[in-house]
């Protein structure tokens, strides 16, 4: 795929001044049958199709937005589009090359946007620049991947079943589908060799990195970045609670879990530096690959092989 810096990319949002409301889980319209001009945003393919006009490419804005997480509110009165998620605000106005983000400067992008049949439509570099997310172009069809900001892992998915480039996983008292694609890298955590597809088997353990934005849909559908196959070891993330010599309390997604700790436990940051307990501090960001026994105690407990700090906190 060839990333596209001199098209223009539309999103497209229907002539409203209704909100569309964004969580964690976002209800996206997912296209059944194959269309000729096809919008896949983070893997998942969408039911608008993207347009030419004047040779430039332009995609609908309300799918767009929706699938990447961000809530969407057009204002009649002075035709512009708010686009919100989190901390994040970007303004779009449609009379005039003006985009901004958040409280910097407006910018003024490779065209302005424009409306056409109660869509509004915006240049690619929007994408990159304002929305700090990556548009590729590949033959027919336009693809929105999400920033690393917007991007997550998760562990524990056990795999039941490998069919039509799917990997059918369970995962606790549920099931899903990790869904790579040609892009997506499969390692090995004891080994570190890339991996494909077909080294892949039932009863592997993976850690699977997918955006932080879930489609409504069942079963759930990862679409991977990344695949980790765990071997004899399991992973959790999550927020340092207290600190002693021998253990450390995280909050996960889920619940708290004690990992225990000892010289043997491989600390680093980020940047693989090695660490010791003592540049440890109660609000840190950490990746945790542990045993897969854990106790049945309140907290549970487990031990931690090797640990990666996140985020420091000074």
């Amino acid at each position: 795929m060839k990333k596209a810096l001199a098209m223009l990319l539309a999103m497209g949002i229907a002539s409203s001044s209704s909100a569309y409301a964004a969580t964690e889980a976002v209800p996206v319209l997912i296209s059944a049958n194959p269309i000729q001009n096809q919008i896949t945003v983070n893997g998942v393919s969408l039911e608008k199709e993207y347009k030419m006009l004047d040779e430039q490419v332009y995609l609908p804005v309300k799918v767009v937005s929706e699938a990447l997480g961000y809530q969407v509110k057009w204002y009649p009165a002075d035709r512009h589009v708010e686009l919100v998620k989190g901390a994040q605000f970007i303004t779009i106005k449609t009379t005039e090359n003006y985009f901004t983000f958040g409280k910097m400067a407006p910018m003024q992008l490779s065209a302005q946007a424009y409306i056409a049949d109660g869509t509004t439509y915006v240049p690619i570099d929007f994408i990159d620049e304002i929305m700090h997310a990556n548009a590729f172009v590949n033959d027919n069809s336009i693809e929105v991947l999400a920033s690393i900001q917007d991007q997550i892992s998760t562990g524990g998915f056990v795999i039941t079943e490998i069919k039509d480039g799917k990997i059918h996983v369970s995962q606790g008292d549920g099931e899903a589908y990790v869904i790579p694609n040609n892009d997506t890298v499969i390692t090995s955590h004891k080994t570190g060799e890339t991996l494909k597809l077909t080294d892949l088997k039932v009863g592997d353990t993976l850690k699977v990195t997918h955006p932080s934005i879930m489609i409504l849909i069942y079963p759930a559908q990862y679409n991977a970045f990344e695949i980790e196959v765990l071997d004899e070891v399991a992973y959790n993330e999550g927020t340092i609670q207290s600190i002693d010599d021998h253990s450390i309390l995280v909050k996960t997604n889920n619940d708290l879990i004690q990992f225990n700790i000892d010289n043997n436990t491989k600390l680093s940051n980020l940047t693989g530096a090695s660490i010791s307990t003592e540049d440890l501090r109660v609000g840190n960001q950490i990746k945790v690959y542990h045993s897969l026994a854990m106790t049945k105690s309140l907290p549970p407990q487990t031990y931690a092989f090797e640990i990666l700090v996140d985020s420091a906190i000074n």
